[in-house]
């Protein structure tokens, strides 16, 4: 299997076969995007474990890191490679934990403080 991972943490499994990712209703991997053609692009994962994409439409593009797909041509898909189907971005994983960690959260844990801290802080505090 391979799995893609898009910016804000959604992931997406890929199984063995052919999987359609475009806007069309029918697509295996759908995104209602205006910048994702109905069928942009084919993903295939081989028994092996190894996955190619293939631009199917010409416009909006696809791209495999820097390099811009041409259509009807199949790219060879490697762990950590990102993929960009229109202004759709997904990171491929070959490897994935059984709970995907919680992707593009950047929030900031607050400390732990006690109460009785609390208290302290506010009591030492100059008025």
């Amino acid at each position: 299997a391979m799995w893609l991972v898009a910016a804000r943490g959604e992931v997406y499994s890929l199984d063995e076969g052919e999987t359609v990712l475009g806007s069309a209703p029918g697509c295996g991997l759908r995104f209602d995007s205006g910048q994702v053609a109905s069928q942009h692009a084919r993903l295939t994962v081989e028994t092996d474990g190894t996955c190619f994409v293939e631009r199917l439409a010409s416009t909006p593009g696809t791209w495999r890191g820097t390099l811009e797909l041409r259509p009807g041509r199949m790219y060879e898909v490697s762990d950590a490679v990102e993929l960009r189907f229109g202004q759709v971005t997904l990171t491929a994983r070959a490897n994935m934990p059984s709970t995907p960690p919680l992707l593009g959260i950047r929030e900031r844990v607050p400390d732990v403080v006690s109460t009785a801290d609390a208290a302290t802080q506010l009591l030492d505090t100059p008025l």
